[in-house]
């Protein structure tokens, strides 16, 4: 039986000759990545997995929309939907390792500058032009930002409690605490947002930022929301920490309640999706669900310390 790594490294090698190399990268969770060199060029190609074609569509969108936003974000070279079995798209190598992948450089790195760093390219992204809001491969009709935060949150928080996947003391904490939402949202536009930011997408170089991979979630929303994300992350110990929760909002002087909240609802999302979605094994959902319940409960008692 031919492998799902046989057959990308087959359309590869039809794509680009015998005499290319290609390398894979660590598989995602998500995504297969391989590394084509040809002695002049590197192209990072990536797999999507079949029901992805609508999120190709959209990334191959926003990566044009956010080409001219300066270095840090990978140079669109193409996108296939049609000669393979799965959707496959065409990048610019990026210098550098994720965060994730970088314990030894964490050692020496400034967190607090490379948030400085990641919120300066964030900044130029969110002035890029944006009408939509919510998920830009599936666009809400709401007409506001706290209008979609709040039909969202409903929506997942219906699918936690009908599932029983916080409890209820839990649920209720996080509805007191969604009353908060519309001092935060209430009268803001969308703005181009990235709100898969994470020690995965993170890529640093010596210690600092070289680039944001993986935009195919764009948003119109609150630019915050991607630093609610990396908080989550942080906070639940789904990865390995390399900013304290202290430091991380002492980068937002006057915006900790904001990220905070967005925290909550982030971890509102990201739950309620847990019990419908393939990309998880059922192992890796209980994982996710157990430190969700951690960071959820922290972020609680953050906001209700304040």
């Amino acid at each position: 039986m031919i492998t799902s790594d046989q057959k990308e490294l087959e359309y590869l090698r039809n794509k680009f000759g015998e005499t290319a190399k290609f390398s894979k990268f660590k598989r995602s969770r998500i995504n297969s990545n391989w590394l084509v060199s040809d002695g002049s060029s590197e192209i990072v190609v990536r797999f999507y997995p079949a029901f992805f074609v609508d999120k190709l569509s959209t990334e191959v969108m926003v990566l044009n929309a956010v080409a001219n936003c300066g270095n840090g974000i990978p140079q669109l070279l193409g996108a296939d939907s049609t000669h393979f079995e799965r959707p496959v798209l065409f990048l610019s190598r990026l210098i550098g390792s994720p965060v994730a992948d970088c314990s030894q450089q964490l050692e020496t790195m400034n967190a607090s500058n490379l948030i400085a760093d990641l919120q300066n390219l964030l900044r130029r992204v969110a002035a890029v032009p944006v009408e939509n809001i919510g998920y830009l491969h599936d666009p809400s009709d709401c007409f506001t930002l706290y209008e979609y935060a709040g039909k969202m949150a409903t929506k997942q928080m219906d699918v936690i409690s009908k599932a029983d996947l916080l409890p209820l003391g839990v649920r209720i904490r996080i509805m007191d605490n969604m009353a908060k939402l519309p001092a935060i949202l209430s009268g803001n536009k969308p703005q181009f947002t990235y709100p898969d930011l994470s020690s995965g997408n993170i890529l640093i170089e010596k210690g600092k930022l070289s680039g944001l991979i993986d935009w195919e979630f764009a948003m119109g929303f609150n630019p915050v929301y991607g630093f609610a994300n990396l908080l989550l992350e942080q906070i639940s110990g789904i990865e390995a920490q390399w900013i304290a929760v202290t430091d991380l909002l002492d980068c937002f002087p006057g915006q900790q309640e904001e990220i905070l909240l967005l925290a909550m609802l982030r971890a509102v999302e990201l739950v309620g999706y847990l019990p419908t979605t393939v990309v998880y094994s059922e192992l890796q959902r209980k994982d996710l669900l157990a430190a969700f319940s951690v960071g959820v409960n922290d972020i609680l008692d953050l906001l209700e310390s304040r």
